[in-house]
């Protein structure tokens, strides 16, 4: 099967390029290939690789950057999504359209299912959210693959900063009220390959089994470095002053996927463990 991978170079990109490589022709592609918001030069391009599928993870995922740019932010979330899905279309593609758990408000104390009605709050989940409607209106054959929490190899994440802490003996203080299932990239990538080669047209939710706040991830992080004493404290979001609202709880329940290739990611403290050692061997 050929498969265009666009936003390659990022976090779940590059995973997800490695994984589907030695089972199909993948090509990678980032911002340098082609702007997305250019839509003639986004079909040209499509049509020029002919994939297969065309999986979409070029985002614009900077949440508090997204409350000063709304249009920067919309330009690349939402054309960027309809743009793909008319270049698919031309090249006879299915495409993939990453998007996020951002789309809920999180008011809520039960994991989010597909179908569940959606209520973005912030500018980057609105922006997400009309670019998965550009995608299903648009679209010959889509599928849409929310995730949350992605920390990985490639790229800034959540993990990489509280280990660069406890590595500097700087004490950490960690939001206590927002709950999430951290989700590691190469088990996104694992169950997007699934899916690419066995799954149905709809919406998926791809995020680790389980659930924990910020504060209770970097507890673990710090026990997984041997940091168990390091010191932490849990505070209030209010007290982060960020632009961006964050839904307070978040998880998502991997229904689809349950319901018909199998939920192939794991507990999101096995994860994390996995990920730490590679790190450790890797470094």
């Amino acid at each position: 099967m050929k498969i265009l991978v666009t936003g390659a170079a990022g976090m779940l990109g590059s995973a997800l390029v490695s994984r589907l490589s030695p089972d199909h022709d993948v090509t990678g592609v980032d911002v340098g290939d082609f702007n997305l918001a250019n839509l003639d030069i986004t079909v040209r391009s499509v049509r020029e690789a002919a994939p297969d599928v065309l999986v979409n993870c070029a985002a614009w995922t900077d949440v508090d950057g997204a409350e000063a740019n709304e249009t920067g932010a919309f330009l690349v979330n939402a054309v960027g999504a309809k743009n793909a899905a008319l270049a698919a279309n031309e090249a006879g593609a299915r495409i993939l359209q990453v998007s996020t758990d951002y789309v809920f408000d999180g008011r809520t104390d039960t994991p989010y299912i597909e179908s569940d009605p959606v209520s973005p709050c912030g500018v980057y989940g609105r922006s997400k959210w009309m670019g998965e409607r550009f995608v299903m209106d648009v679209a010959d054959r889509w599928t849409i693959v929310r995730t949350q929490a992605l920390y990985g190899a490639q790229g800034p994440s959540f993990v990489k900063a509280i280990s660069a802490r406890v590595a500097a003996g700087e004490a950490l203080s960690v939001v206590e009220d927002q709950t999430v299932s951290p989700t590691r990239a190469a088990d996104l990538a694992d169950a997007i390959a699934r899916i690419v080669a066995e799954g149905t047209p709809g919406i998926y939710h791809a995020s680790s089994r389980g659930m924990c706040t910020w504060f209770d991830f970097a507890q673990e992080i710090c026990a997984g470095l041997g940091k168990a004493d390091h010191p932490i404290s849990a505070m209030k979001s209010e007290y982060l002053d960020r632009p961006a609202p964050r839904p307070a709880f978040s998880v998502l329940r991997n229904l689809h996927l349950e319901l018909t290739i199998g939920d192939v990611l794991p507990h999101w403290k096995e994860a994390l463990a996995t990920h730490l050692q590679e790190t450790a061997e890797n470094a």
